[in-house]
């Protein structure tokens, strides 16, 4: 599986999402944050390293930073839940395809748009008390969870279709380890239903 460390940081992740909401600079994170700019920069260096914030325009002491939308989407994905899954021994063909789900999607503009409107909608009902806090992690595996609500949002997404084409590909490899993840042992073992190979 991949290395989730800085996505999984609370700390990383708060960053990050000041960011989404348009605090650019350390100081304007720190403040928002209520930590000390120092801190923030550590944070915005780990998140450098991954490749999902760029350095932005220097105004007199004031250095600015930027979120890098296509260095999220290679990340976002690489990160998915069932592409490490996958990863970590899943059949050939199926990781192969799920590579090239992940290759199409990243290249796209359209999905790198749909990740920015998600995850400024996440976070500013997060920042109201609507949602609980999450980290980056937690939002990249709620969203493939999400996924399932695809075939009821498909008449809404016409003029869409290869995003949506995409998306139902990584949806239908995604469902294969929802379908006999943990929520399939638990009813197993409380009886509910039979464990998957099992008679």
């Amino acid at each position: 599986m991949p290395e989730i460390g800085p996505f999984a940081s609370v700390g990383v992740s708060s960053v990050f999402f000041r960011m989404v909401l348009g605090e650019t600079t350390p100081k304007g994170i720190a403040k928002s944050l209520g930590t000390k700019p120092s801190t923030v920069v550590e944070h915005l260096h780990r998140l450098q390293e991954m490749g999902v914030v760029k350095l932005g325009e220097k105004e007199g002491k004031y250095q600015h930073y930027e979120i890098d939308w296509r260095g999220f989407a290679r990340a976002f994905l690489r990160h998915s839940y069932t592409l490490s899954l996958l990863e970590a021994g899943g059949p050939g063909e199926e990781l192969e395809a799920m590579r090239e789900v992940a290759k199409e999607l990243e290249r796209m503009e359209e999905f790198r748009e749909l990740l920015r409107l998600y995850l400024r909608e996440l976070v500013e009902n997060m920042e109201k008390g609507r949602y609980p806090k999450r980290t980056l992690w937690g939002l990249i595996y709620g969203f493939e969870d999400s996924l399932e609500l695809l075939p009821s949002l498909k008449g809404r997404l016409s003029g869409r279709g290869e995003l949506v084409a995409l998306l139902e590909r990584w949806e239908r490899c995604a469902r294969r380890f929802r379908s006999h993840g943990p929520a399939s042992a638990l009813k197993a073992a409380l009886g509910l239903e039979k464990a998957p190979g099992r008679t």
